[in-house]
């Protein structure tokens, strides 16, 4: 019984996100970078060190303004699965008639199912606090990693930045999805196994690379 309230909990969190997200969308957040983001966004890039032919998965994705800069990097050959709960969002994403190597889905990540060993990069960008059970993404990630591969968890402003946004929501649930510093979270990853290869967490940046367990 337990089990099923647990089920249901976290299916009616992720619609309430979806909705939350839809409203972000209609009032027209999200759609590209600003001027304050883009410099950050080009460091991050930097740091996810994408090389063509890569798979690339991409929880999250949101209206598709990072996954056009990361298609940009590993052309045909490689592949990425990107994946968003908004259907508004999503519908966005498939607007931008990315090459054919990008595929989106209205999808929490693990939902996907997607096949053990397969990944080179998880990319979760601008979209942490928002993930339903973290450590039960974390094994999953793990599972479709290939050896070697890596979770970069990233944002494209500083924390204090984004649990202030957060916590000012009018929704309920998003006001409690803060994102703990760089330093906590990358021990935690550290006690689950994971090889925290870097961590930031400054004003403007924040950022993770773990590599597969």
């Amino acid at each position: 019984m337990k089990t099923n309230q647990t089920q249901v909990s976290i299916e009616t969190n992720t619609e309430t996100m979806s909705r939350f997200f839809d409203r972000c969308y209609e009032e027209g957040l999200f759609l590209g970078f600003d001027s304050d983001e883009q410099a950050c966004v080009e460091r991050l890039i930097e740091l996810f060190n994408i090389k063509p032919e890569e798979q690339i998965v991409e929880p999250g994705c949101g209206c598709g303004r990072l996954t056009s800069l990361l298609s940009e990097k590993i052309g045909y050959g490689g592949m990425i699965t990107a994946c968003e709960i908004s259907p508004k969002m999503f519908q966005h994403c498939l607007e931008l008639n990315l090459p054919p190597y990008v595929c989106f889905y209205n999808s929490t990540v693990i939902n996907l199912n997607l096949p053990h060993n397969s990944a080179d990069h998880i990319i979760c960008f601008n979209v942490w606090p928002h993930l339903e059970s973290p450590d039960s993404h974390l094994e999953y990630f793990s599972k479709i990693l290939k050896r070697g591969g890596v979770l970069h968890i990233a944002h494209s402003c500083g924390r204090e930045f984004i649990n202030k946004i957060h916590g000012d929501a009018s929704d309920s649930m998003i006001k409690k999805h803060l994102l703990p510093s760089a330093e906590e979270l990358a021990k935690h990853l550290s006690l689950n196994g994971w090889e925290i290869a870097l961590f930031l967490d400054e004003e403007d940046i924040y950022y993770i690379r773990a590599l597969k367990p």
